[in-house]
C-alpha cells in the first residue's frame, strides 16, 4: 500500500512539473508576442506619417508597352536548324534521364490513364 502511495506522489510531481513548464512557456510566448505587437504598432504609426508617392509608377504602362513591342518586333520564325537542335536536345535529355534512372518516374502513359478511366466509368454504371 505504501509503495502505491509513493507512485501517486511521483505522478503528481511529474504532472505538476509539466503544468509548471507549460505555464512558463506560455508566459514567455505571451511576453514575446507583446513585444512583437508593440513593434507592429510602432511601424503602423510610422507608416501613417509617410505620404504616399507614386513616382515609381509614373510611366510604368508605357515602359511595359515598349518592352512588349520590342519583344514582338524581335521575334523570328524558327529555322530548320532550330528544329534540328531542338530534336537533338530532346534526345539528349531522354538519354540523360534514362542514365540517371529518372525515366521510371514518368508514371502511366496517357492511353493507360484513359483505359483506367473507362474501366472506372463502366464499374460505376454496372453497380
Amino acid at each position: 500500500m505504501r509503495a502505491l502511495l509513493g507512485v501517486f506522489w511521483v505522478i503528481e510531481y511529474v504532472y505538476g512539473g509539466f503544468i509548471g513548464l507549460n505555464l512558463a512557456i506560455m508566459a514567455f510566448l505571451t511576453y514575446r508576442f507583446s513585444i512583437c505587437q508593440a513593434k507592429i504598432d510602432a511601424l503602423h504609426e510610422f507608416s501613417l506619417t509617410l505620404e504616399p508617392t507614386s513616382h515609381n509608377l509614373d510611366g510604368l504602362a508605357e515602359k511595359i508597352e515598349d518592352i512588349v513591342a520590342d519583344t514582338l518586333e524581335n521575334l523570328e520564325m524558327p529555322t530548320a536548324s532550330d528544329h534540328f537542335t531542338g530534336g537533338i536536345m530532346q534526345m539528349a535529355q531522354m538519354l540523360f534521364m534514362r542514365k540517371l534512372g529518372l525515366d521510371k518516374l514518368q508514371g502511366m502513359l496517357p492511353n493507360q490513364h484513359f483505359e483506367q478511366e473507362e474501366a472506372y466509368d463502366q464499374n460505376l454504371h454496372e453497380s
